[in-house]
């Protein structure tokens, strides 16, 4: 008995290193919910144009399964697949984030999937409100996550480059008789004129990233709008980006400009466009963290109507106890002048958050 004992241990310490080194799936997430106040004014005369109330928020609370497999030297399947969960409990729906399977290798990587468009992606680090009440999408066109992407990241080049392509597929076809493509701009739905091309829509950056400095540019063609809906079609969008840590401090900037594209809207007439800037801050100390941002954008109408003027203020402290866990304080207030181009209509949001992140 002893003797099969012995030799049941033995076996087992040859066979466990070798299911250690195998690759495995890494879970992970986080959790983040705070407790808000919010006053709005809808900028009408009504009875009920104003009010506060009370929530508990969730901040993009999610989990998911990443990871890579060796295939052979210098090349591994990689992917990835990721779900937002309701952290409030308002909803028990699961909603779809990254998610992608591909190859990662000396040429770089290739990914087939859903995922953030480079143009957003190349904000970095400067969004220091990401998916709370001051997030940069608040104010600018361009934060999407685009479905049916084909994307390529190359290697990183002089330890500090990094271009990226995606490619957004339409997935139309004319055999299909559903294309619904506005042809030479005149309002007509044809259901045969197809977005059937690799390259009908894209989104690209170029990202240099050394020490503590940041820069990027990065552009969408045709993609889906965000913001710029009043035609209902696609934006085209141009952003730059900075961003410099020096010991303590951590400053950051963007500047964006879009357009409602003008081969796939309703009208050529009343396009959108918008510029707008971002400002961000912050200082260190000790485990204590202070930050601060400013956001700004107009959307004009061909002059045919009002701009929309947005405004983002926000102010916040974080206390971070480990790289997992934070507790945070942030007032944001977010005015908005001729919402929906309406003149006069000029909303304004206030919201104080008391939170906690966690991550996992």
């Amino acid at each position: 008995m002893k003797r099969s004992l012995l030799a049941l241990a033995v076996s087992t310490s040859l066979v466990t290193p070798a299911v250690a080194l195998a690759d495995a799936p890494k879970i992970y997430g986080r959790m983040d919910v705070s407790l808000d106040n919010v006053s709005i004014n809808n900028g009408t005369d009504g009875a009920n144009n104003s009010g506060s109330n009370w929530a508990v928020t969730g901040h993009s609370s999610r989990f998911g399964v990443k990871g890579s497999a060796e295939l052979f030297s210098n090349l591994n399947a990689v992917y990835k697949i990721e779900w937002e969960v309701d952290a409030e409990g308002d909803s028990e729906t699961l909603k779809a984030r990254n998610r992608y399977v591909g190859l990662n290798g000396g040429f770089g990587t290739v990914l087939l999937g859903q995922m953030d468009t480079p143009l957003k992606t190349a904000q970095g680090k400067i969004d220091f409100f990401g998916s709370h009440a001051a997030d940069i999408k608040a104010v600018i066109e361009g934060e999407l996550r685009a479905k049916n992407v084909v994307a390529y990241v190359t290697p990183k080049i002089a330890d500090s480059i990094t271009a990226k392509l995606a490619l957004i597929q339409v997935e139309q076809n004319e055999a299909e008789g559903n294309c619904d493509t506005l042809l030479e701009n005149d309002g007509s739905i044809t259901g045969d004129d197809c977005e059937s091309g690799l390259f009908d829509a894209y989104s690209a950056s170029v990202v240099f990233s050394q020490g503590g400095i940041y820069a990027a540019i990065a552009i969408d063609d045709n993609v889906p709008a965000k913001k710029l809906k009043e035609n209902g079609r696609r934006v085209d969008t141009k952003r730059l980006v900075l961003g410099y840590k020096v010991d303590a401090f951590d400053l950051g900037f963007l500047y964006s400009t879009s357009e409602e594209d003008s081969a796939y809207n309703k009208s050529t007439d009343n396009l959108e466009e918008q510029t707008g800037f971002i400002l961000s801050g912050s200082y260190k100390i000790g485990k204590t963290v202070l930050k601060s941002q400013y956001g700004s954008s107009t959307t004009e109408m061909d002059n045919v109507k009002d701009d929309i003027d947005i405004t983002m203020i926000a102010f916040g402290a974080e206390q971070r106890f480990t790289k997992q866990t934070k507790l945070y304080a942030e007032y944001v207030l977010l005015s908005t002048d001729n919402a929906d181009h309406n003149n006069g209509v000029d909303e304004e949001e206030n919201t104080l958050s008391v939170g906690i992140q966690h991550k996992f």
